[in-house]
């Protein structure tokens, strides 16, 4: 694992995550066989009114369970889960 030992929740389909400073929303529509570090997800970008666009590859490590690092620090980056499926 990375330095930040916190675990990634356990990813599925329909799981929703915002970035942490732009609050771009994005949903896993897919993942590979082993989710882990290196690994990359794919994500749609959803807008306001709910619609799926630009669909993308994402790195798994860009996503956090929450919004404070494991010092208690606020994230500045990465996309932090905003539900379950």
């Amino acid at each position: 694992m990375t330095e930040n030992s916190e675990e990634l929740p356990k990813l599925e389909k329909g799981l929703t995550f915002k970035h942490a400073r732009t609050c771009i929303r994005i949903k896993i529509v897919a993942l590979p066989p082993i989710a882990i570090y290196g690994h990359k997800a794919e994500v749609v970008t959803l807008t306001d009114d709910g619609r799926e666009i630009r669909p993308r590859p994402l790195d798994i490590a860009q996503l956090y369970p929450t919004p404070l690092t494991a010092t208690g620090a606020r994230r500045r980056d990465g996309y932090i889960l905003e539900t379950t499926a």
